[in-house]
């Protein structure tokens, strides 16, 4: 395997798990955000 292919395999990879790292805080956030917002718009009222 060429340098080149090597790079670009590890490029791939980070980019892949960086998606899947935002997806899943995404996730995991999205109720909490929601719920928060709620209460700041329940506060505020």
């Amino acid at each position: 395997m060429s340098i080149k292919n090597v790079i670009a395999i590890l490029v791939i990879v980070l980019v892949l798990a960086g998606g899947a790292t935002a997806l899943y805080h995404l996730d995991n956030g999205e109720g909490h955000r929601t719920s928060h917002d709620v209460s700041a718009k329940t506060a505020s009222d």
